[in-house]
């Protein structure tokens, strides 16, 4: 990529960043040019231009050598991880009530759903003493099923009935939406990202990309994506188990009796209105590379378009924010992958003959 050319209008690191950051980048980029136009340069020259961007020289020297390197104002822009508010402490005492509870909980059902852990330990608190908030049970759920799910010192993932103890053996369908902003009238909307996330060693491994809600052909796109990308993979293919949601739609019932007829092996809830979003946050985590991810929002009304700002946030046309997705997706699945590379997945989807 070149400065001149400004191809680096079109490379995801630019188009990820708020217009604030773009902005700030844009500044330094045109201060650094003119700095290292000069004939000579100087120590006190740099302080100058320094003083200009409102940074040290040290610094300055760093984001020349940047611009040098690359020729191109993204890696320019102020990155900062937000804030993560520091979590309470909770005395010992009340530990151990809360994890007995729990393990009550999780001993009554096969279930390990967090959020329906939390709802039973919640709903069976009594009133002797109140129960912790939401949140903090939520964390103690998730260190208890985390301890569960151990074996031989080494961690089994488990989703739905299913467990996996290696590459391919149980993927798993999630939805969820992506903090971006893509056009979409009449507003510009946060993309639905459909994921197959290999449950052995938690890679997304296949996706699907839309500005509608989760769907039934999201699914078929990711397990066609899932497919490709597995294909040079060494090792022998590996036809996997399925854990996916859904509802009692029409294009669900369909998908499901597609499965059947594949010979899929599949499991998951079904539910009046589709569930997703919790198996992203378990297997993924809250951030896809360095985007953000939203499990829950996708189930309020207004999730999709809520918080826009059209002074903050930049709207990609549906392929830049595909290419953004695809550039974070890549940096984990080859993360999570590591050494084992993984195996091709063989999954013979029957046509769709409806």
């Amino acid at each position: 990529m070149t400065a001149d050319g400004e191809d680096w209008r079109d490379d995801p690191r630019w188009l990820e960043l708020t217009l604030e950051k773009r902005a700030v980048a844009l500044t330094r980029m045109e201060v650094i040019k003119r700095y290292l136009a000069l004939e000579r340069r100087s120590a006190e020259q740099a302080d100058r231009f320094a003083a200009e961007l409102g940074i040290g020289r040290s610094r300055f020297y760093g984001l020349c050598k940047l611009w040098e390197r690359t020729g191109s104002p993204a890696p320019l822009a102020p990155y900062s991880e937000p804030v993560v508010p520091k979590r309470p402490s909770v005395k010992a005492e009340r530990v151990a009530e809360i994890e007995a509870r729990i393990g009550s909980a999780l001993g009554s059902t096969r279930d390990r759903t967090p959020n329906v852990i939390v709802d039973a330990v919640a709903r069976g608190w009594g009133d002797q003493t109140k129960p912790p908030a939401r949140e903090t049970l939520r964390r103690f759920v998730l260190q208890a099923i985390a301890k569960e799910e151990t074996e031989n010192g080494e961690v089994i993932r488990r989703e739905a009935n299913e467990v996996a103890r290696w590459f391919g053996e149980v993927i798993v369908f999630d939805h969820c939406l992506v903090d971006i902003f893509a056009e979409q009238r009449p507003f510009p909307r946060r993309p639905t990202l459909t994921l197959a996330i290999d449950l052995f060693t938690g890679a997304p491994i296949g996706h699907a990309v839309a500005l509608t809600p989760p769907s039934a052909d999201m699914v078929v796109a990711a397990i066609d994506d899932a497919t490709l990308r597995s294909a040079n993979l060494s090792g022998g293919p590996v036809r996997p188990r399925i854990v996916f949601g859904s509802s009692y739609a029409a294009d669900w019932t369909r998908l499901i009796k597609r499965f059947q007829s594949s010979g899929i092996v599949m499991s998951g809830r079904r539910s009046p209105e589709l569930p997703f979003g919790a198996p992203t946050a378990r297997l993924i985590g809250p951030r896809l590379g360095r985007l953000r991810l939203l499990a829950r929002a996708g189930h309020e009304q207004d999730g999709a378009t809520a918080g826009f700002d059209p002074a903050t946030h930049p709207v990609l046309s549906l392929e830049q924010a595909k290419s953004v997705i695809v550039t974070n997706l890549a940096t984990l699945l080859v993360e999570r992958l590591g050494e084992s590379g993984g195996r091709p997945l063989l999954f013979d989807l029957a046509d769709d003959r409806d």
